[in-house]
Formats: structure tokens, C-alpha cells, sequence
């Protein structure tokens, strides 16, 4: 089913949106007054963003086998909190993906930090948020674009760590799909590394199932009370 979306997305392309990076920095329309010295280096630290940003992805197709404990997902990953399992709903197949923008960015970000130049540090790594939510997009669209091609229905994607899905589920969820093949690794603690990275997945079916199969972005996320939260 859709052997094309199994591979490395080496193809993928990412906007940095300068309002979603403000955001990321906490300023509120009306709220917060933008100084000019912000916005010459929002400017400056956008253009050294562009060369540092590595975008690459990977990701396969399962079959889901719907068991009385849980939403089993190859061998090894099983999805049992009552919420998530609603959330997916009767789902036949889960498209499992990683995206990283690789460390250099990381990297840089942390140097301004080392040597105090912190603007600059926080600027550029809201700049990496940025840039890793939209590769996680674009994958999303590709995928969805497929299902329609074959009469199935795509959710929106979720990840490890929210709701009552275990962020320690990602040990399987990247064994699975083989991560380290972009060079994407998890810490003894579950996290990924390089931290501008995201893993999910994507429930797909013959119908709309589930309570969130039809709804998109911040509002099909639990966090009601995000302070990024659009």
C-alpha cells in the first residue's frame, strides 16, 4: 500500500514563516512592541537560518492490527492509551515518519548562547522550530495527497508525547523506520537528537474515523493551554 512514501525524504522543501517565528519568541499582536533592533536580527539570523538548515526525512507504511489492548503496529509498537487509540480510530494502516534539520543549526544556536549573545541564540533556534514544523507539513501533504489517490482517508499526524501517548514509544517508533539513517538518534531519556526533529505518525483508512480525522493543526492538539497555540 503507497510503496512509494516508504524511503528517505531527501526531496523536502520548508518555509520559515517570520510570524510563526515570532510567536515561537512569545510576542502577541497588540501586545508586544517590536523593537527594530529585534527585527534587524530576526532579518540577519532568517538568512543564516537558509545555510544552515539541513532538511531530510524518513518514513514507511504498517499494517495495524486492532487488538483488545491496543493499536499494534509491526512487531514492537503498540499504542494502548484510551485516548490516542480514539483519536485514530479504527485506522488499517499508520504512515510512521521522522524529520530532522540536522545539527548545524543546533549547533550554532548554542554557540550565541556560550558566548552570551543570547537574541541571536533563541532568534535562530525559534528559526529551527520553524523550519522542522514545516518539513513535518510537508511530509503530511505528500502523504494525504497519496491516500486520495488510492481512496483512503489520511488523518492528521501525531507524535510521541502528547495526550496519553508515551514519548518512550519512540524507541520503537524509530526502530521501526530506521532514524539512523538520517542521522537522527534518541537520548537515554527518549528525546531526539538533533532536538529540531520530529517524529509521528499518520492513521489511515477506507473512512473517516476516529474524533480527529478531519481536523488540522493547533486545534486537534490536546495542549489547550500552549502558549504557542494559534
Amino acid at each position: 500500500m503507497l510503496p512509494e512514501l516508504n524511503r528517505e525524504w531527501s526531496d523536502l522543501s520548508y518555509q520559515v514563516d517570520p510570524s510563526e517565528v515570532r510567536r515561537y519568541l512569545g510576542f502577541r499582536p497588540g501586545q508586544t512592541q517590536e523593537q527594530s533592533q529585534v527585527e534587524s536580527l530576526l532579518t540577519e539570523m532568517m538568512a543564516l537560518g537558509q545555510e544552515l538548515v539541513e532538511p531530510i526525512g524518513i518514513g514507511a507504511m504498517f499494517p495495524v492490527d486492532l487488538k483488545p489492548q491496543g493499536l499494534q503496529i509491526g512487531p514492537d509498537l503498540l499504542i494502548a492509551g484510551p485516548r490516542t487509540r480514539k483519536r485514530l480510530g479504527k485506522i488499517t494502516w499508520a504512515y510512521l515518519f521522522a524529520v530532522t534539520i540536522g545539527p548545524k543549526l543546533e549547533e550554532t544556536a548554542a554557540s550565541f548562547f556560550s558566548q552570551g549573545e543570547y537574541t541571536k541564540g533563541v532568534i535562530l533556534d525559534s528559526i529551527g522550530s520553524s523550519a522542522v514544523e514545516s518539513l513535518a507539513k510537508e511530509v503530511n501533504r505528500r502523504v494525504v495527497e497519496g491516500a486520495i489517490q488510492v481512496g483512503l482517508t489520511a488523518q492528521e499526524r501525531i507524535s510521541p508525547g502528547y495526550s496519553d501517548w508515551p514519548l518512550e514509544d519512540q524507541y520503537q517508533l524509530c526502530s521501526l523506520i530506521g532514524t539512523t539513517a538520517i542521522g537522527l538518534r534518541l537520548s537515554a531519556a527518549a528525546m531526539l537528537q538533533p532536538r529540531k526533529s520530529i517524529t509521528a505518525l499518520i492513521g489511515l483508512s477506507t473512512e473517516a474515523t476516529g474524533d480527529y480525522a478531519t481536523v488540522l493543526g493547533c486545534s486537534g492538539c490536546d495542549s489547550v493551554e500552549c502558549q504557542f497555540r494559534s
